[in-house]
């Protein structure tokens, strides 16, 4: 009876993805092949990339739907935590994947890091939230919250990784001279900190200008369609990108730390890029 019970659900899903597809793939195949082609003609590296990250985002979208499904039929409040922990755990697997240098000790520790920094930093944000009495406590309100904030967390560190390891080669007599007259790793990487943060929250702070003049965020968006009122649903949009942009700046200063604290400055100098100069 159970695996009956199994096979309809299943296949009921199946059905669904497909009526939805069909509404949709005219759409798709215009915006994804004509970013395609042109990135293409333009011969830009990361096309080959495209289709498979694509890909892998709808089918991400369609596991979290599934998930929230699952998560709503058996009324569990902190199952909530488990989906928690897996989104914060891939958000730090994608950092890492930027991360410049192959030495897999420093990638652990880095790992480790930055996932327990993003699950600790994303919950104390929500538990923020839920003081205002505008969120109600359950997995789909949960859920979206933490996956738009760690999102935004995420970039801010891509940013600032790619931003720190390019200032440390071209500030390198600078931050060697500091260790000369007896400084330490953090006292010379402090000189690089301003910099550093205002790229990583450059995204997040282009889209606070950008609320509500240049475009309609989407959770607004979506209140709106529900019929919430609008001055209810803009101080909740509002109180949603304070919380991306607590992520993104906690999450920046944490990473920045750690590589001022605990990541040994000589490996700054062993990415892929400079192993190919010395090969060469």
């Amino acid at each position: 009876m159970e695996n009956i019970y199994l096979q309809n659900a299943i296949f009921d899903i199946l059905k669904l993805i497909i009526f939805y597809l069909k509404k949709s793939i005219f759409a798709i195949f215009i915006l994804f092949f004509v970013s395609y082609y042109l990135l293409k003609k333009l011969k830009i590296r990361f096309v080959k990339e495209l289709p498979e990250i694509t890909i892998k985002a709808y089918l991400q979208l369609i596991f979290i739907s599934l998930v929230l499904l699952f998560l709503l039929k058996i009324e569990f409040k902190y199952a909530f935590l488990l989906v928690a922990a897996l989104i914060t755990y891939n958000a730090a697997k994608i950092n890492l994947s930027r991360f410049p240098i192959e030495d897999k000790k420093e990638k652990r520790k880095f790992l480790k890091f930055i996932w327990i920094s993003y699950f600790l930093i994303s919950l104390f944000g929500i538990l923020v939230l839920f003081t205002t009495d505008l969120f109600s406590f359950s997995p789909e309100v949960i859920i979206p919250l933490i996956g738009i904030s760690v999102a935004g967390a995420m970039r801010g560190v891509n940013l600032l990784i790619s931003s720190l390891f390019n200032k440390v080669k071209e500030n390198k007599d600078i931050l060697e001279s500091v260790f000369a007259l007896g400084g330490s790793q953090k006292d010379a990487l402090e000189l690089l900190k301003e910099e550093v943060l205002y790229y990583s929250t450059l995204n997040t702070r282009d889209m606070l200008k950008a609320a509500g003049i240049v475009h309609i965020p989407g959770v607004m968006v979506g209140l709106l369609l529900a019929g919430t009122p609008p001055i209810k649903a803009a101080t909740i949009q509002f109180l949603v990108l304070n919380l991306i942009l607590f992520n993104v700046v906690v999450s920046s200063f944490f990473a920045f730390k750690y590589f001022s604290n605990y990541f040994p400055y000589p490996k700054f100098f062993l990415d892929k890029e400079n192993k190919e100069k010395k090969g060469g």
